[in-house]
């Protein structure tokens, strides 16, 4: 009787809370002089990681390295959304 109990409850998500959003902030709030690794820089473009590397290799974003990290100035990120058309990137 306990089993059927816990599955049935396992089966309503009714409750469920949505998922928490990511910590990175829209393009209005980055730090232009601070610099974002690949994933944080997707987030905030509304793109994946792979669409990222594609802008970095037909020279639409530039990349700062360091050893084997990439990482993307907020600076690129804002001129990058500003660039896709999106409407809440300014420049502090």
């Amino acid at each position: 009787m306990k089993i059927a109990s816990v599955s049935a409850r396992k089966a309503d998500k009714s409750n469920v809370s949505p998922a928490p959003a990511w910590p990175i902030a829209r393009p209005a709030h980055l730090d232009p002089y601070q610099l974002y690794n690949i994933c944080e820089a997707a987030r905030a473009l509304d793109q994946s990681r792979a669409g990222i590397y594609k802008d970095i290799g037909k020279g639409l974003i530039r990349v700062v390295k360091r050893g084997r990290r990439t990482s993307i100035l907020g600076a690129e990120i804002i001129r990058r959304a500003q660039s896709l058309g999106c409407t809440n990137a300014t420049r502090s």
